[in-house]
């Protein structure tokens, strides 16, 4: 059976032969679309870790765990619950401007690691 996309149809493939997957098997297309619905932070600007390089103050990353249904890519805003997770505070000691995206990237990290770890539970 497929698809109007063309794509194997795994579940009315199972249910016409009238057999169960396999427990705990990796159906690549479920994964795939798993995996499509984990939302992507967007880049970071340079303003506050500039300050945090400069001041040589710490970063405290905070998750908003859900906050992208309440935006839902627009202005309008709904209401949704939303998990906060504060994170260990990044160090700026020892960074110079030099190390900006370094600095940057290993925060964006820690945010987007537990943006997947909550989509994948």
């Amino acid at each position: 059976l497929r698809t109007i996309a063309g794509n194997l149809d795994h579940i009315s493939l199972n249910n016409f032969k009238k057999v169960n997957p396999l427990s705990g098997s990796l159906d690549t297309m479920n994964y795939a679309m798993k995996t499509k619905k984990i939302p992507q932070l967007a880049p970071f600007k340079d303003g506050a870790f500039i300050m945090a390089i400069e001041k040589q103050i710490p970063i405290l990353p905070v998750s908003l765990l859900d906050a992208y249904q309440i935006m839902k890519g627009s202005f309008f805003i709904t209401w949704s619950p939303c998990e906060i997770v504060c994170h260990t505070p990044i160090s700026s000691k020892g960074y110079i401007k030099r190390d900006l995206e370094k600095f940057k990237n290993k925060c964006y990290n820690v945010l987007q690691n537990e943006l997947n770890k909550s989509h994948n539970e």
